[in-house]
């Protein structure tokens, strides 16, 4: 949920920047920042155009993906799964889950 929420704050901070770049008639750059978190920053054209070059940390989509997953789908299991074997040292052999 916590990433869903930086999320929300992030394209809510693109959103700002767009409305005040057409009402100057000015590009308009804005710090993303959530949560006491930098994310760099946004720039919005009066064309309404989005410069993301500027973006540190986070996709240019501004999704923030929890666990560090690049993907759009996520399992609880294969996360699960993973730390067993990655970080605990634990692997499923021919037998019950066995430590290495």
């Amino acid at each position: 949920m916590l990433a869903d929420e930086i999320t929300h704050d992030l394209r809510t901070i693109r959103a700002e920047a767009l409305a005040k770049a057409a009402a100057s008639a000015h590009p308009v750059t804005l710090p993303l920042t959530s949560k006491g978190i930098g994310f760099g920053s946004v720039t919005a054209s009066q064309h309404g155009e989005v410069d993301t070059s500027q973006v540190d940390g986070v996709d240019p989509d501004l999704r923030v993906r929890p666990f560090l997953r690049r993907v759009a789908s996520f399992s609880m299991r294969a996360f699960a799964v993973g730390a067993f074997k990655d970080e605990m040292g634990w692997s499923r052999g021919s037998g019950p889950l066995q430590c290495h």
